[in-house]
Order: C-alpha cells, then sequence, then structure tokens
C-alpha cells in the first residue's frame, strides 16, 4: 500500500508540474511559482527524481516536447489507475497472483483457479 501512495503522490506531482508549466506558457510567473511549491510540498524527492529524468532524457522536457510530455503524465495516470484496480481486487478477492489467476483467500487456502 506504501508503493500505492507513493505513484499517488507522483501522479500528482507530474499533474502539478504539467499546471506550472501551462501557467508559464501563459506567463503566469506567480502561479507557475505556487504549483511548483505546491508540487515540491507534496514530494520534493518525487519533483527532483522528475526534474533529474527531464535533465538526462529519460522523461519528456515539457518545455520541448509538451505533446510527449501530455503522454507520458497519461501513462503515469494509466497505470497508477491499474495497480489501484488491481489493489482493489486483491483487497476484495485475496488473491495473491493477479497475473496467473491463481486466486488465494487471505488465509491462504486455495479458493479457485481462473
Amino acid at each position: 500500500m506504501a508503493d500505492l501512495e507513493q505513484r499517488r503522490r507522483t501522479v500528482r506531482v507530474l499533474e502539478l508540474l504539467s499546471a506550472s508549466f501551462e501557467a508559464h506558457k501563459r506567463g503566469d510567473m506567480a502561479g507557475m511559482d505556487r504549483l511548483m511549491s505546491e508540487a515540491a510540498e507534496l514530494d520534493v524527492a518525487a519533483v527532483s527524481v522528475i526534474q533529474g529524468g527531464i535533465i538526462i532524457g529519460e522523461i519528456p522536457n515539457p518545455e520541448r516536447d509538451w505533446p510527449l510530455w501530455v503522454e507520458y503524465v497519461q501513462a503515469n495516470r494509466d497505470s497508477l489507475a491499474e495497480a489501484e484496480a488491481d489493489a482493489a481486487y486483491v483487497a476484495e478477492h485475496g488473491s495473491d497472483d493477479l497475473d496467473t489467476g491463481h486466486l488465494r483467500d487471505p488465509e491462504g487456502d486455495e479458493a479457485a483457479h481462473g
């Protein structure tokens, strides 16, 4: 669950960074600063990793390739949604192996085969 919470924070940071870049494009420097500060307050480590990824080219640079940045943010949203759905399934069904469809109840006894 801690990993899921981190992913939620990271996606939120990406959304705040997107909004800050949009504010910059509009010439709203105060809005950009406020959004960047909000992102850093939420998760300064995620902001740092994202900025580092942009610098070394592992993450699209929103100033140079906005469409690719938007695609990157959406891919992270989609990945988070999938992880949340998996977590909900595990919580409801006790599955410990979603890839094979082999279900187990929370006590570890076999429940079914998918």
